[in-house]
Order: structure tokens, then C-alpha cells, then sequence
């Protein structure tokens, strides 16, 4: 039973495996899911920028392209999160302090990131279609709302 008095990495994941919530079948599910995640949101998403990358470039396209990168990003950090749960939790890489510091900051970046793109993609949507010969949405204002 966990005491909360756990210091050790080891401790921890030893605490979580004896306690009552832990079930092995689920935590397979959970790691073959990340590896599944990590494998079609990778690729597709290196196919969907050479696709947006060959296109001519309209407002959509700008914005697209970014979302891919984004988004192949956070598909590869889901990785050694499923490893750690197909691992019964073992650390792995995250038992490196400096790894594990990199991986969170990237994670909580893109993760923001990834909101900020659809809303600026929701925004110049929501525009062109209120205002459709009204407002022209310049390529320049969306590069700098990007940056």
C-alpha cells in the first residue's frame, strides 16, 4: 500500500503496481495506443506537410503547415510514454532527469501550441466566411500571428 512517504522512482512504480487501481491489460491497451498514436500521427502528418508544402500557398496552407509539424512533434513524444506503460512503468528515458525536463517543456509547448494554430485557423475561417468581400486576410498578418 502507497504510504506517500515514496522517494524513489522505484518506489513510486512499485507503489503504483501493488496498489488496487493498476491492471496490466490496461496499461498494454494504454502503450500499444501511444504506439499506434506515434505511428499514424507521424506518418500522416509527414505525408499532410509534404502535401501542404507542394500547394499553392492561400491562408489555409500557411496555417496547415505548422499544424503538421506540430503535431509530428507531439506524436513523437507520445512514444517513450507508451514504451514506460508496455514497460510496467519502468522510467526508462524518463528516469534521466534532463531528458525527462526537455520532454515535459516540449510537450506543454506544443500542446499550447497546438490550440493557438486552430484558433488562428478558426479565427481567419470565422472571418472569411462573416465578412467575405469585405476583409481580405493578408498572408502577412497570418505569418505574424504564427511567429
Amino acid at each position: 500500500m502507497c504510504t506517500g512517504n515514496e522517494t524513489t522512482l522505484e518506489e513510486i512504480r512499485l507503489c503504483i503496481l501493488n496498489s488496487d487501481h493498476y491492471h496490466f491489460s490496461v496499461e498494454v491497451f494504454y502503450g500499444m495506443l501511444s504506439v499506434i498514436c506515434f505511428l499514424g500521427g507521424t506518418f500522416g502528418n509527414i505525408i499532410a506537410f509534404f502535401y501542404f508544402f507542394h500547394q499553392r500557398r492561400d491562408n489555409s496552407t500557411i496555417i496547415y503547415m505548422p499544424i503538421t509539424l506540430v503535431d509530428i512533434v507531439i506524436s513523437v513524444t507520445q512514444l517513450p510514454v507508451g514504451f514506460s506503460y508496455l514497460d510496467a512503468r519502468k522510467p526508462g528515458v524518463f528516469g534521466n532527469s534532463v531528458f525527462c525536463n526537455v520532454w515535459h517543456f516540449v510537450w506543454q509547448i506544443m500542446s499550447r501550441q497546438s490550440v493557438a494554430l486552430v484558433a488562428i485557423l478558426s479565427i481567419t475561417r470565422t472571418l472569411s466566411i462573416l465578412f467575405p468581400l469585405q476583409i481580405r486576410i493578408s498572408k502577412k498578418s497570418i505569418m505574424i500571428s504564427l511567429v
